[in-house]
């Protein structure tokens, strides 16, 4: 689905709606988390933590994973209805799907539900880099796209088993969050000597 009416590679505005709309509800909880609550937001944030709503995350989540598993699982792949198929496939991935965005958002609400805004885990260990690596979104995707061309070169050129996908993975993650975590060092450095210009 195309948000805009551009055709393929000729705008890239279908692109900045898709991002803005993954943004804001990600805005409105950062903001609803900081101790600037109002009434509204937080009868709101209420409702979208509730179980029944945490309960429909979770089934989608499950439908998802039995989906992507099918791409790989044959006897799991005939046992998805034709219909179903026709509904969800082809799944748009340049742009914001419907099905992904509510994937995004049902993740979220699963998280809002199960993770307490203060819990200290999140300023530790490994999900500090995940942290570091949402700080610097943009830039912490441009160099996943570069890793991911690698990523892929490795795999076709060299081994496409098991366990180097998950080696790949794994130096991809470590790689991405040592990337984020020196980009935020440096911007550290640079805010303590003054500005030249």
């Amino acid at each position: 689905m195309r948000w805009s009416n551009c055709t393929a590679g000729t705008c890239r505005s279908g692109r900045s709606i898709c991002g803005t709309s993954i943004r804001l509800p990600g805005s409105f909880w950062s903001f609803s988390g900081r101790g600037g609550r109002s009434g509204a937001i937080e009868c709101f944030g209420r409702k979208i933590a509730s179980w029944p709503v945490v309960a429909l995350a979770i089934a989608y989540l499950g439908f998802g994973l039995v989906i992507t598993l099918s791409w790989q699982i044959e006897p799991l792949a005939a046992a998805v209805p034709s219909y179903i198929a026709r509904l969800i496939y082809p799944i748009d991935k340049p742009d914001l799907d419907p099905l992904r965005l509510l994937h995004f958002l049902a993740i979220a609400v699963v998280v809002a539900r199960f993770v307490p805004p203060n819990w200290r885990g999140l300023a530790r260990g490994g999900l500090r880099g995940a942290i570091r690596c949402g700080e610097r979104s943009l830039e912490t995707y441009c160099a996943a796209v570069v890793l991911s061309l690698l990523a892929s070169l490795y795999l076709i050129e060299v081994s496409d088993s098991i366990a180097a996908q998950f080696l790949t993975s794994a130096a991809g993650i470590a790689a991405l969050v040592l990337f984020a975590t020196c980009l935020a060092w440096i911007g550290k450095r640079s805010r303590q000597h003054p500005k030249l210009l």
